[in-house]
C-alpha cells in the first residue's frame, strides 16, 4: 500500500502551498460496499489457496493474490474484481488491527479511498496498490506494506 506521511509530499516539504484537498469519512453505503467486497475474498483465497488459513490472513492474501496474478485461468475474477475484493480485504484488515480508518480524499488529482491513520498523519491507498501491484506483475507485498504502516503509525507526527 502507498503509505504517505508528510515528509513524502514535496508540496510541505518544499515550503511550496499544498494542494487543498478534502478529507471526509465514508457514508455508510460506501462502508457497507468495502464490507461486502472484503467478504467475498473467502471465496477467492479458496479458489486459489485452497485451504486459507484465517490466523494467516496476510499470508493468504500474498498466496492467493500470486496464485491469480500467475494463472493462465483466473477463474472469472477480473482485474477489476481482484482490485475490489483484496484492496477491500486487505484495507479491513489494516482498519481492524490497527489505529486507522477509511476515508475519502478528493483533491486536485480526483477522489481515493484511503485510510487514514486515527492518531497519526498517514495514509495507505489499499485499492491504488493492488492496482498497481498488478500493473508491475508483483506479489509478496501484504506483510512488508503492512508492517510499514505499523511502523509508520508508531513514529509520524500526530494528525
Amino acid at each position: 500500500m502507498r503509505i504517505e506521511e508528510p515528509a513524502d509530499r514535496p508540496e510541505l516539504a518544499a515550503g511550496t502551498p499544498a494542494a487543498v484537498e478534502t478529507i471526509s469519512p465514508l457514508t455508510a453505503d460506501e462502508r457497507l460496499a468495502i464490507q461486502h467486497n472484503a467478504a467475498l475474498v473467502g471465496d477467492f483465497l479458496e479458489a486459489f489457496v485452497k485451504l486459507p488459513d484465517a490466523d494467516s490472513r496476510l499470508q493468504d492474501l500474498d498466496s492467493g493474490f500470486a496464485a491469480w496474478l500467475l494463472a493462465d485461468d483466473k477463474l472469472g475474477y477480473s482485474t477489476e474484481a481482484v482490485v475490489e475484493i483484496v484492496g477491500a480485504a486487505f484495507g479491513e484488515y489494516c482498519a481492524t488491527t490497527l489505529e486507522v480508518r477509511w476515508v475519502k480524499i478528493l483533491d486536485d488529482d480526483g477522489e481515493a479511498v484511503a485510510l487514514q491513520g486515527i492518531e497519526r498523519d498517514v495514509r495507505g491507498f489499499p485499492f491504488h496498490t493492488i492496482a498497481q501491484r498488478i500493473l508491475r506483475a508483483e506479489h509478496g507485498f501484504f506483510l512488508p506494506i503492512y508492517l510499514l504502516l505499523k511502523h509508520s503509525l508508531t513514529t509520524s507526527g500526530a494528525v
